[in-house]
């Protein structure tokens, strides 16, 4: 009699939250086991940090012309200054603060061209790998067409046409990667779609809304999981390359790709200007391709076990 309550006791503490943290504790070992994840991860936060809280914490206005301190090198160089800590431009704006404050910009632009070329690319996989027939058909080869034209010229063409801005990159970007999503979790959603469990489903007459998000949904999410990881990487690539040819965002915004376009001309009077954001996305889309694979091994059964 004295051990059920003892039981009673473990079963409740044992809830969805204690669940919760088993999980998290799971995730944040096998991250520290992995060298390159932790590595990936502690970089991504320094970014997201610099993006979230830069803004408030920078030493100087981002747009604040100096023409006194113009070419100013870093501050360990010859004839820099603790002032500007990684140097000042052509106008004598801070380059640390324009690169702190550029982190913000082009991180949203990725995410948010990922999340709406995500959502349409899963979308449309899943209404393919259900639905077959026709509907498949017509659906991957508007895929085929997408992948026969290389991404980046996708991109030039359509910015070209839609004028450079903010809302017009992130769509554009997401026009460039939702096939990828599509091809993938089509394949995953026929393979779900062939277990016994779905059909014995469709026997006991659950409608195809509810074997969608009951069954099918949640094993593709930890595809999708791992293509968006990958596809930030190439979002922040396409954005800085966008940018780069003036073709992105404004000038006026400070992204990481409009230094590298400001900075283009001046290679061998001030390289630390093309250096430093160069070094950013260089080190952002490394970390974001390591923690792609990092997923990839992580969330697979058979290498788990």
């Amino acid at each position: 009699m004295s051990t059920t309550p003892a039981l009673n006791e473990k079963s409740a503490s044992d809830g969805p939250a204690d669940t919760y943290r088993d999980s998290i504790r799971r995730v944040l070992r096998s991250i520290l086991r992995s060298g390159t994840a932790t590595i990936a991860c502690i970089i991504l936060l320094t970014i997201a940090f610099a993006a979230i809280f830069g803004p408030a914490l920078i030493p100087h206005p981002v747009n604040a012309l100096n023409l006194g301190a113009r070419f100013v090198p870093p501050s360990w160089s010859e004839g820099g200054t603790i002032t500007y800590l990684l140097g000042t431009d052509q106008q004598g704006r801070d380059a640390f603060s324009r690169l702190v404050v550029g982190a913000r910009m082009t991180l949203i632009v990725a995410l948010c061209a990922v999340l709406v070329g995500g959502s349409i690319g899963f979308l449309m996989g899943l209404i393919a790998g259900y639905v077959g027939g026709r509907t498949d058909a017509v659906i991957m080869r508007l895929v085929d067409l997408q992948l026969a034209f290389p991404s980046l010229f996708i991109g030039l063409v359509a910015m070209g046409l839609l004028g450079a801005g903010v809302v017009q990159l992130i769509l554009v970007i997401a026009i460039t990667q939702w096939a990828d999503y599509a091809r993938i979790v089509r394949g995953e959603v026929l393979k779900v779609r062939a277990t016994p469990y779905v059909d014995g489903a469709r026997a006991l007459g659950l409608s195809h809304f509810r074997i969608l998000r009951l069954y099918i949904t949640p094993n593709v999410m930890s595809s999708l999981v791992i293509v968006a990881t990958f596809s930030l990487a190439v979002a922040i690539y396409y954005e800085s390359a966008l940018s780069f040819f003036g073709l992105g965002v404004p000038p006026s915004i400070p992204t990481w790709g409009n230094m590298l376009s400001q900075a283009r001309d001046l290679m061998l009077r001030a390289p630390w200007l093309a250096v430093f954001p160069g070094v950013a996305i260089t080190l952002t889309v490394l970390s974001f391709n390591l923690l792609g694979d990092w997923l990839r091994d992580y969330l697979d059964v058979k290498l788990r076990n």
